[in-house]
């Protein structure tokens, strides 16, 4: 009876979004690769990551800071090469945490969950963008300001989740609080986000037609993410 139960334990350990086959040694090709990468990548543009850090906190807390990093070319580059580099921490975390988790990808892991984790994420990007390509105005200087608002926010988000994620898994906290902590992180800057957007938007556009961007350009694909993770 002892031995069943023990087996029942460690059925259910592999149904967690544990990142079970890290834990077994076994790791899937892709996952390697992807690690691999984003290592490098970060060491290569740590420099950039610093210079922008000024840019990026004026950026958070003042509407008028994501216009004056638009107007430094060499400031917006570097912000958004780290972007860049800083999906594949995104995708990793989506991987082994599960954020994005609808019924039919129950039992998937491996190089399969990280191959659709990857799709799912590039395919929120490019719906983001086609939303922005369709309703581009014909004033589009904080149009466009805004849009890229959303990668100095990005990286925000990323270097908060990052170090909190790193010490709850010193600490072995369970594996749906980190999840819970990685959400609510995710939250709380997308609220932000949505300020700030509302605000340099508000510089060029009436209210109404604030809201109805903030709705297509943000709102839409957040819910469409949503949706697909909580419904299907």
């Amino acid at each position: 009876m002892a031995t069943e139960i023990f087996k029942s334990g460690e059925l259910l350990l592999r149904e967690t979004p544990s990142g079970a086959e890290s834990l077994s040694g076994s790791l899937p090709v892709l996952e390697v690769v992807t690690v691999g990468v984003f290592i490098l990548l970060a060491i290569v543009v740590m420099k950039n990551f610093l210079s922008i850090i000024p840019s990026l906190w004026d950026s958070v807390f003042r509407a008028r800071g994501s216009a004056a990093l638009e107007n430094s070319v060499r400031i917006s580059r570097d912000r958004n090469t780290v972007a860049s580099v800083l999906i594949f921490a995104a995708v990793l975390l989506m991987y082994k945490y599960r954020l994005w988790a609808p019924d039919f990808t129950e039992g998937m892991e491996g190089n399969t969950w990280l191959l659709l984790c990857w799709g799912v994420f590039l395919g929120y990007l490019l719906l983001r963008y086609i939303m922005y390509l369709i309703f581009l105005p014909a004033r589009k200087d904080y149009y466009a300001i805004a849009r890229r608002a959303g990668f100095t926010f990005f990286i925000f988000a990323l270097i908060i989740i990052l170090p909190v994620v790193g010490v709850l898994e010193i600490f072995s906290v369970n594996i749906f609080t980190i999840r819970t902590v990685i959400l609510t992180i995710l939250s709380v800057v997308f609220l932000v986000f949505l300020v700030r957007k509302c605000q340099i938007l508000g510089s060029s556009f009436y209210p109404l037609r604030v809201f109805l961007y903030l709705c297509a350009l943000e709102l839409m694909p957040a819910a469409a993410l949503v949706v697909t993770g909580t419904v299907l």
